[in-house]
């Protein structure tokens, strides 16, 4: 038989049943958000990897050709941002999967040995484009990884940096030609990946 003052508010069960649902869908939908985060980061990556690529084309257009070569005394990315060939936002010289990072920016000066990874070459005048018969299958920068302080590293060296698999186990990669791609440990051969 039904109360006259009828119904006036919900019971524990329901309440529990409706809690259940909540804390199922929390569950479910957690890491569909975290992929989609991660997923954006890669992207955000992906286009700081393209505006360097911009940088490095218009450096060499007017360096004859030339792109500056990764060794313990140069490092090619202060070269585009001193010279303005990529403005001067300097988050795009880090992984946005990165962050927190050490990358000191200005008045207090910028540490710029924890940026996107160069193939390290010996050679101090710089890489001559067209020696390359194929630049698009090139690569010049990717996502790095030091071994001894566990942060991006401007140049690889086997031993003592490798290209780091951050975004899904791929590597976003940036080619002389000035395109970017996602790249899995077997491309890079013989360059240790972590």
């Amino acid at each position: 038989m039904l109360s006259k003052r009828g119904r006036e508010g919900f019971t524990l069960v329901e309440l529990l049943v409706v809690m259940a649902i909540i804390a199922v869908l929390t569950s479910i939908l957690f890491p569909v958000f975290n992929r989609a985060r991660a997923k954006a980061r890669q992207v955000t990556c992906m286009s700081n990897l393209k505006q360097i690529g911009a940088a490095l084309l218009m450096y060499a257009d007017d360096w004859d050709g030339y792109v500056p070569s990764a060794s313990e005394l140069r490092k090619p990315l202060q070269l585009f941002y001193d010279g303005g060939y990529a403005g001067k936002n300097l988050d795009i010289f880090v992984c946005p999967e990165e962050k927190p990072w050490t990358f000191v920016k200005p008045p207090n000066g910028t540490n710029w040995t924890y940026t996107y990874g160069s193939q390290y070459r010996y050679s101090y005048t710089g890489w001559f484009l067209p020696d390359y018969p194929d630049l698009a299958s090139t690569w010049r920068f990717t996502d790095s990884y030091r071994l001894s302080t566990k942060q991006q590293f401007y140049y690889f060296l086997n031993g003592t940096s490798a290209i780091h698999l951050r975004h899904s186990t791929m590597a976003n990669t940036l080619f002389l030609d000035g395109h970017v791609a996602a790249k899995g440990g077997d491309f890079f051969g013989t360059f240790a990946t972590y």
